[in-house]
């Protein structure tokens, strides 16, 4: 059985797609998403950087009628959305947020806009500072965690009817740490497979003694082709 720990709209249709593979999935939200502010006000002289899935919704979703936005983006498949949503000025779209500093470097971009949530990389933040770029964050989405894991996930843990984790970030990662801690199922739990959206959420699992993979590739797609091998 696969635990699947994304926001419970994410989480339903993600169970629907493995299902399709024959794969029994327990959802367990280990999060939830409020847009906090709708009517932000996009000026097309500035650069925006756009990082969350949840913000290339709110993007396409109350923005259509500024195509013509200037957007810097990480993650590939946020990319391919945008550009499909008929988005024109997608000035770059990167792997992840190294590569997005890379590209930064070589840039001539002296403002950026960062349209981000609650939760967020803060040292990317950091990083583009550095770089003499002068930046501002503006807050679309909250996050608030849950407290407690379910009883019916715990006993699914101690029973070891679960096998795989899904984890999107560093910040779900840690929480479901934090979780199986204050459940007192931490040694049930080493016996769990973390697949993980990147070799960085991966590694932070690794250090705290947790067996984790990663994807090959930083999308739903790539988590779902991992998962067809390690299952």
């Amino acid at each position: 059985m696969i635990l699947i720990t994304r926001p419970i709209d994410k989480a339903l249709i993600l169970k629907h797609k493995l299902s399709k593979h024959g794969y029994k999935c327990h959802v367990e939200p280990l999060s939830e998403i409020k847009v906090k502010n709708r009517n932000i006000l996009i000026k097309t002289r500035y650069t925006y950087l756009v990082s969350s899935p949840r913000v290339i919704e709110y993007i396409i979703k109350h923005q259509s009628k500024n195509l013509k936005i200037k957007l810097l983006v990480i993650g590939l498949s946020s990319f391919d959305k945008l550009k499909q949503a008929g988005f024109k000025n997608l000035i770059y779209g990167a792997q992840d947020s190294d590569d997005m500093i890379k590209f930064l470097k070589k840039s001539n971009i002296k403002f950026i806009n960062y349209l981000t949530g609650t939760v967020r990389n803060k040292n990317l933040s950091i990083r583009i500072c550095k770089l003499g770029i002068s930046l501002i964050e503006d807050i679309i989405y909250v996050t608030t965690f849950k407290k407690a894991l379910s009883n019916e996930c715990i006993s699914l843990i101690k029973s070891k009817k679960i096998k795989q984790v899904l984890i999107y970030s560093k910040a779900n990662a840690q929480h479901f740490i934090n979780l199986i801690s204050k459940a007192n199922i931490e040694k049930e739990s080493k016996s769990l497979v973390f697949l993980c959206l990147s070799k960085k959420i991966a590694t932070l699992l690794k250090f705290r003694g947790y067996v984790a993979e990663h994807s090959v590739t930083p999308t739903e797609t790539g988590m779902i082709k991992k998962l067809t091998i390690i299952h």
